[in-house]
């Protein structure tokens, strides 16, 4: 497939992560602090990936009952879930903000880039999704649903973009099932 299209460089702002297993250290740590935090406020996590590809192999990045926010420092980072798993599954009012990080190749049942369940918010910043697949079950629409992401019981999701874009609801490129708010934005340069 084509490249992402250029972006102009952005200032690091958290911690520098350079190999998915610095990227899968550092919320399985952050989570595990959430858990032992006992419901007290625990602050976003904020990583810096660097310019370059993430594979998954196979297992897909967990965002459960914290705030991360993943932004690129060079033309964009990319998440490649190899057609083996999706990329993030947010659950447990969980919140997830990428900013310029690219989601390609993902797969699964459905959400083939991002599944949120009940309560969670997820934020597209200039990121880009593409080739990713939801492939369904017998007890899942037989075409999967939400090809890039689903978005399940009162989640919210916002995708802020320089120019508009254009998403498919009900088991296309983005399924809402009982979602309470949705936002598209473009911005205006």
């Amino acid at each position: 497939p084509p490249s992402f299209p250029p972006m102009p460089p952005v200032a690091p702002s958290g911690t520098l992560v350079v190999t998915t297993a610095e990227l899968r250290a550092a919320l399985a740590s952050a989570v595990a602090a959430a858990a032992a935090s006992a419901g007290a406020s625990v602050a976003p996590l904020e990583l810096d990936l660097a310019q370059g590809v993430y594979e998954l192999g196979g297992t897909q990045l967990e965002v459960d009952g914290i705030a991360v926010v993943l932004a690129s420092v060079g033309d964009g980072a990319i998440l490649d879930g190899q057609y083996l798993s999706r990329a993030f599954r947010v659950k447990n009012a969980g919140r997830l903000t990428l900013r310029r990080v690219h989601i390609e190749c993902g797969r699964d049942v459905a959400g083939g880039a991002i599944f949120m369940t009940s309560g969670c918010e997820v934020a597209l910043e200039e990121a880009h999704i593409r080739d990713c697949h939801a492939v369904g079950t017998a007890s899942v629409a037989a075409e999967g649903r939400g090809g890039a992401i689903e978005v399940y019981e009162a989640s919210q999701l916002e995708v802020v973009a320089r120019t508009p874009q254009v998403v498919a609801l009900r088991w296309g490129a983005l399924d809402e099932y009982i979602t309470r708010r949705l936002y598209y934005e473009a911005e205006s340069n």
